[in-house]
């Protein structure tokens, strides 16, 4: 009986590229790229785990009044007062699959290969200082690609696309679909020309803008302690508004924020987090991880509580877990990570943004 063939996986990962010719000593450590960072889960969301397929959300609705004028007999009025809605909150699986092959790696003859690849069938398995740099890549940019699906999915795009945005609603899908049912409804839309890609915002307008959200936002989410509130803002909007704290705010504060900086930077006492994932992909020149919102989004600023977004997943620890293994077969060093997640929010009248 003929045996089955194996394939052989040709997508390997860092291969060298190596163009020089020296003949003196050569530095053979490897430098880690510098990668756009992203903020802890936990900064931004309520996480929730145990959640493998999805959960409901159950929110009690505030009562409006409970007093009623005394009947002054023996027969009061009893009245229904509260109402308990839910959310949805669906996940989604995601899976890494990479690949590392030893003879890919070696098929050029570089003076990386004596320190980092072991002579013979030693030099097939990934391991040692190598494989610590793969695995550290492979976890940063895991990180950024969630942190920009919970952000930019949309399911809409349909289960016959490939991209990572489709799995699952994240969060300006919820918005923009709860615009429409005039729940999460924007303070403030950028113009057309602002929306694109290469755009920029005009002076004071992120300060402008902070003061729209705050002065028409709901009670409830005005009168929250500040430490429970914050503003999600792209790079762009953060560095807006950190010129107009320079240049407009007093003569002796501006001249020290433009010396010292500004560690936390804030708006009536309530921080200012920059996601600049968010510039790195909607700011591109050209869409190049396939962002639904690209060109729809460029500027925004969501002004929220801490606790009314909610982040699911089966298990957190799985966000930066990643297995290894070596195909015998083909002499290929297999790279495997599995999660799920997924987002909603709890209450429409905690979000007030701007788009």
């Amino acid at each position: 009986m003929e045996q089955d063939k194996v394939s052989k996986i040709v997508n390997s990962m860092y291969t060298p590229d190596i163009t020089y010719t020296y003949d003196g000593n050569l530095n053979l450590d490897l430098i880690e790229p510098l990668q756009v960072g992203v903020p802890a889960i936990t900064d931004l969301f309520d996480v929730i785990q145990g959640i493998r397929c999805g959960e409901y959300l159950h929110y009690i609705n505030p009562l409006t009044q409970v007093l009623s004028k005394s009947s002054g007999d023996c027969n009061p009025v009893y009245t229904q007062a509260g109402t308990i809605t839910d959310r949805r909150l669906e996940t989604g699986e995601f899976k890494i699959n990479l690949e590392w092959c030893e003879a890919e790696f070696t098929a050029v003859c570089t003076a990386l290969i004596q320190k980092y690849i072991k002579p013979g069938v030693d030099g097939y398995e990934l391991e040692g200082a190598l494989m610590n740099l793969i695995f550290k890549q492979v976890i940063t940019t895991a990180k950024k690609d969630v942190m920009k699906v919970t952000f930019f999915g949309d399911n809409s795009l349909g289960a016959g696309s490939t991209s990572i945005y489709s799995v699952i609603d994240g969060v300006f899908t919820h918005f923009f679909d709860s615009e429409t049912a005039y729940c999460v409804e924007p303070i403030y839309n950028f113009s057309a020309a602002q929306k694109l890609h290469n755009s920029v915002m005009n002076a004071d307008q992120a300060r402008d803008i902070l003061e729209l959200l705050w002065n028409n936002s709901s009670i409830i989410l005005m009168q929250l302690p500040d430490s429970a509130k914050e503003f999600w803002v792209t790079g762009s909007f953060y560095n807006n508004y950190y010129k107009s704290v320079i240049n407009n705010c007093c003569v002796e504060g501006s001249w020290e924020a433009g010396q010292n900086g500004i560690k936390v930077l804030k708006y009536r006492g309530i921080e200012l987090k920059p996601l600049w994932f968010a510039d790195e992909s909607l700011g591109a020149a050209t869409n190049v991880d396939g962002n639904p919102f690209y060109d729809d989004i460029r500027h925004f600023a969501v002004y929220t509580a801490k606790d009314n977004h909610v982040f699911g997943t089966e298990r957190a620890s799985d966000l930066g877990n990643l297995t290894s293994c070596m195909d015998c077969r083909t002499n290929a060093n297999l790279i495997k990570g599995k999660m799920r997640f997924g987002y909603n929010f709890r209450q429409c009248d905690l979000i007030s943004w701007a788009k």
